[in-house]
């Protein structure tokens, strides 16, 4: 039994799967929650959904060995640049969860992390999943993945704008910035009063134990303010979903 295929069609099969692959490998929420197996095979879905639309480009190479591995390579390049920025806008729930344990003591317990690979506290831990389930529950990671189909219409097999790559990287850091200070603000302003507080009480009574009494005072802090902090993480998400897809748009258009 012979099997017939069409050249073009396939090379855009394996374009299309490696740039999702790429993406899907490195960017949030899918990297760490999603197993490997089933990143594969939705990037192997998504390429065979994006193979007839990106076989009508004229620039795709069928027959010439260079051109074929440059853009496969151009295909990697793409998938982890559309990744490296989705991932620096929503680094700024865990950069905010960080500082928040830094402040309250917490950042001595740590606990595994298996979307970043590292250990974090628990409150990083606990903004990263809010963010996760949000994320999911309102339907943004597929309005990532739709973000990542638009690349193919702006950037089929060349097209990418590296110097605009600095650019989005330079201001998303000024942005990840003040998006991490927003999304910590009530316990971060509350655990600095809480700081100033004990400052003065271990001034005018030099014999208590603030080390140890400090641990308890803004544990008590935190844990009575998480319920207002936390409803700023699910408001938050969908403003990070829509800079995260304009900084993918801006990379490719």
């Amino acid at each position: 039994m012979r099997l017939i295929a069409d050249p073009r069609l396939f090379m855009a099969f394996i374009l299309a799967s490696t740039r999702c692959a790429a993406w899907l490998a490195f960017a949030p929420p899918f990297k760490g929650v999603v197993p490997a197996k089933i990143r594969v095979g939705l990037g192997m879905a998504l390429g065979i959904t994006l193979a007839p639309r990106l076989s009508r480009s004229e620039a795709l190479p069928v027959d010439d060995f260079g051109k074929i591995f440059g853009a496969i390579l151009f295909q990697v390049l793409v998938g982890l640049a559309l990744a490296m920025v989705v991932t620096l806008v929503f680094q700024a729930v865990s950069a905010a969860g960080t500082t928040i344990d830094y402040m309250s003591g917490l950042s001595s317990s740590q606990l595994f992390d298996p979307m970043s690979g590292n250990s974090d506290g628990p409150m990083t831990r606990l903004y990263q999943l809010i963010c996760t389930v949000v994320l999911f529950v309102s339907g943004g990671h597929l309005l990532l993945i739709a973000g990542l189909v638009r690349s193919f219409d702006a950037a089929p097999v060349s097209g990418l704008n590296f110097g605009r790559l600095g650019e989005i990287l330079s201001s998303g850091i000024g942005n990840f910035l003040l998006a991490a200070l927003q999304i910590g603000a009530p316990l971060l302003g509350a655990l600095f009063v809480t700081e100033l507080l004990l400052a003065l009480a271990s001034r005018a009574a030099p014999q208590l134990n603030i080390l140890v009494m400090g641990f308890g005072v803004k544990g008590l802090v935190l844990i009575t303010l998480s319920s207002v902090a936390i409803p700023v993480v699910v408001v938050a998400v969908p403003r990070l979903t829509d800079a995260a897809l304009g900084a993918m748009w801006q990379l490719v258009r």
